[in-house]
């Protein structure tokens, strides 16, 4: 995916994305404005508030090998920069992130994930030709 300025430049997706992979949080916090908001759709879970309490509580549970080893892929889904976290073992879909920009930063995160929000991960990937994984018991 590239940044529709300059055409050359990456995508803050791919960013985040090339970040995950080399698990280097302080490059994914700094693509986070500092007002950001994040939320785990149809969960629980309180919304997060703060670029700095996103990257102290969610990120380290993304990057999170124990529970389910991921990988990232930057996509575009319906013209929203988007990160795919697949699980290594079999391709299948665990998490989307949904990035909300405001000048070139995340401004705000909402997570789908496959245990909450099954229904709209589905429709979300259907026409991508993606596995989506089953909600872990």
């Amino acid at each position: 995916m590239q940044d529709s300025g300059t055409g050359n430049e990456k995508s803050v997706a791919d960013r985040l994305a090339d970040a995950f992979h080399r698990r280097d949080m302080e490059a994914m916090a700094a693509l986070l404005a500092e007002s950001a908001t994040a939320q785990v759709l149809g969960s629980p879970f309180p919304e997060e508030s703060g670029a700095a309490s996103i990257a102290k509580t969610s990120f380290p549970y993304l990057l999170d090998d124990a529970h389910e080893p991921l990988f990232a892929e930057a996509r575009s889904l319906k013209n929203e920069e988007c990160v795919l976290l697949r699980r290594k073992r079999d391709g299948a879909l665990d998490v989307l992130l949904r990035l909300r920009l405001d000048a070139g930063r995340i401004a705000r995160i909402e997570y789908l994930v496959t245990g909450f929000r099954r229904e709209d991960m589905l429709a979300l990937v259907e026409s991508l030709g993606i596995l989506v994984a089953a909600p872990q018991p």
